[in-house]
C-alpha cells in the first residue's frame, strides 16, 4: 500500500475514546525509528519528542444542538409549513413555529431525525440559509456535513478549562518556556496566557500539512522536505485514523517558526478533532520539539 493511501490504523468498526487515546499514544512510541531525520536536527545537542494525549469532554466549543424550545414560543405563533427533502430522498414535513428560524428548523430536525444541528445545511436555491435567516415555508433541502474545525479561541479555551495540568504535559511545558514564569494559579490566568495564542496557525488536518509542520523544525538545518517514505507513511496512517474518529480534524501550529530561547529551541503543534462517537468531546494529540543551542 502506498504512503497515500496507507490507512492500517482505521479499524473496521467503532472504536471507543480509550482505545483513540491508546492507538494515538502508541503511534507516536512505535513510530519514532521513523522519525529519525527529525530527531538528528541539531543545534549544540540532537533534537527531542515529547508527545500526549487527552480527551476533553464537555469541551469548550460551540454546542451541537440549539437552545431548546419552550412551550410558551411554540404555543404563540402560527405555523408555517415547510417540506424538508434530503439528498437520499427522503422527505420531511414540519410546521415551524415562531420564530420561523432555520436555527429553529434545524432543531425541529434534529428532534424528529436525530441528526445534530451541527451537522445540517439547510439549501434554498442552491444556497445554504444561515441560521438567522427566516423561512417562509415551502420546500428546502437538507444536507448532512461535517461540521467546520475547531477555532483556535475555542481550542484554546478548552484547554485552559482543563484541571490539574502536570509538569510533564505539553501543554503546561508549552507554558513554561512561552513565559519564564510558574504555570497560573487559575483557569481565568491560563485563559489570559493561552488567548495570546489565539492567531496560531490552525488548518485541516492532512498528510500535506503535517508534513508542512514538520519542515519547519527540519529548516534549523535547511533539510526541509527530506521525510522518507516510511515517515510519509505513518503519517498518512494517523490522518486517517483521526479522519475517521474525528469531525474535522485540524492542525494547530504554535508558532510560525522554532521558539528560540538563548539556549534552546521549541516548536510546539497540536492534532485536534471533535469525536464523532460524542460531538462535544475532543481528542488532542500534543507535540514538543525541543533542542539546546
Amino acid at each position: 500500500m502506498s504512503a497515500e493511501t496507507d490507512t492500517s490504523l482505521v479499524p473496521e468498526s467503532e472504536v471507543s475514546q480509550d482505545s483513540i487515546c491508546e492507538t494515538l499514544a502508541a503511534w507516536a512510541d512505535t513510530t519514532k525509528p521513523c522519525w529519525q531525520h527529525i530527531l538528528e536536527i541539531e543545534m549544540e545537542t540532537d533534537s527531542n519528542l515529547k508527545s500526549d494525549v487527552y480527551l476533553i469532554p464537555m469541551a469548550e466549543i460551540p454546542a451541537t444542538s440549539g437552545t431548546e424550545m419552550t412551550e410558551g414560543v411554540l404555543g404563540e405563533a402560527e405555523g408555517k409549513e415547510l417540506t424538508v427533502e434530503a439528498l437520499s430522498g427522503e422527505v420531511t414535513h414540519l410546521t415551524v413555529l415562531a420564530p420561523h428560524t432555520v436555527a429553529h428548523v434545524k432543531q425541529m430536525l434534529e428532534a424528529c431525525l436525530g441528526i445534530p444541528a451541527v451537522l445540517q445545511k439547510i439549501i434554498l436555491d442552491s444556497v445554504e440559509l444561515p441560521d438567522e435567516a427566516v423561512v417562509a415555508g415551502g420546500s428546502v433541502t437538507l444536507l448532512k456535513s461535517d461540521p467546520p474545525i475547531i477555532t483556535s479561541e475555542d481550542f484554546l479555551r478548552s484547554m485552559a478549562e482543563v484541571h490539574g495540568w502536570e509538569r510533564k504535559d505539553v501543554f503546561r511545558r508549552w507554558h513554561s518556556f512561552d513565559t519564564y514564569r510558574q504555570f497560573p494559579a487559575t483557569k481565568m490566568q491560563t485563559l489570559q496566557w493561552a488567548m495570546g495564542h489565539k492567531g496560531m496557525r490552525n488548518v485541516p488536518l492532512t498528510a500535506e500539512n503535517v508534513l508542512g509542520c514538520f519542515d519547519v523544525w527540519l529548516g534549523l538545518n535547511h533539510k526541509e522536505g527530506t521525510h522518507p517514505d516510511s515517515f510519509r507513511a505513518h503519517v498518512n496512517e494517523v490522518v486517517a485514523f483521526l479522519q475517521h474518529c474525528c469531525y474535522s480534524p485540524s492542525l494547530l501550529v504554535a508558532y510560525d517558526e522554532p521558539y528560540l530561547h538563548d539556549d534552546d529551541a521549541e516548536f510546539v503543534f497540536f492534532f485536534a478533532g471533535r469525536l464523532r462517537s460524542d460531538l462535544q468531546t475532543f481528542v488532542v494529540h500534543s507535540f514538543l520539539l525541543n533542542c539546546w543551542m
